[in-house]
């Protein structure tokens, strides 16, 4: 997923973490120590906690050379916006006008697939964040990334949504999931060495009559254990 930055509103990709009373945003290719942790109690209704879900959205997706034409004018995109000191950073913008140009091709290999397309139209971005706010730039179809309209949730942060919604709607008080809450991570592992360990053991469930007929014991559910 990606993650509106609190700090600068400029999108980055994250991974996220929850492990019962916090969750860790941490951004791909950055330090640990640039990691943010948001605590449960940190959110006191529902309106806070909408705000902080709408920070994380679908990883964008950049736009390909031969797909410049699905660019077009009213669409929303994440762009590369450059600052000073040479700095770039994802922000929002709004296409608003579209100036194509006859693509260029690698005249040795005009017949080959579609990389060797390249495409040089223009476009002219309105920010909707970020420094540049308002303001209109031009932009090539390699700053441009589409944001998937999928509503997928990461699974850390949909099972931080349910605790702190819990937590709300009893005022505050001490939630039973923030006690008992098991990371995903370690419920996965107990089962794999759950079924390692039935795996081990099955030849020994057999029974003479299963050695004949293909029969064996009913093996204990994997919830018995």
């Amino acid at each position: 997923m990606e993650f509106q930055c609190p700090q600068d509103d400029a999108w980055y990709d994250v991974n996220l973490f929850f492990d019962g009373k916090k969750i860790t945003v941490h951004y791909a290719n950055f330090p640990e120590a640039d990691d943010e942790n948001f605590e449960v109690n940190l959110f006191k209704n529902n309106e806070q906690l909408n705000d902080f879900r709408r920070r994380f959205r679908p990883s964008s997706v950049q736009i390909q050379d031969h797909d410049c034409k699905s660019i077009y004018q009213g669409m929303n995109v994440c762009a590369l916006c450059y600052l000073e000191n040479q700095e770039t950073k994802f922000y929002d913008a709004l296409v608003v006008e579209v100036l194509n140009e006859e693509h260029k091709f690698n005249k040795d290999q005009i017949e080959q697939d579609e990389e060797d397309e390249e495409c040089v139209c223009n476009y002219v971005l309105k920010w909707q964040n970020g420094p540049l706010e308002g303001e209109r730039t031009f932009a090539r179809i390699n700053d441009i990334c589409i944001t998937p309209s999928s509503k997928e949730i990461d699974q850390s942060l949909y099972c931080f949504m349910m605790v702190v919604r819990e937590k709300i709607e009893n005022g505050g008080g001490k939630v039973e999931g923030l006690v008992n809450f098991v990371p995903n991570s370690v419920i996965i592992e107990r089962f794999f060495r759950k079924l390692r360990k039935l795996r081990k053991n099955r030849y020994a469930c057999r029974t003479e009559e299963g050695r004949v007929y293909g029969g064996c014991r009913r093996i204990e559910s994997l919830d018995s254990e």
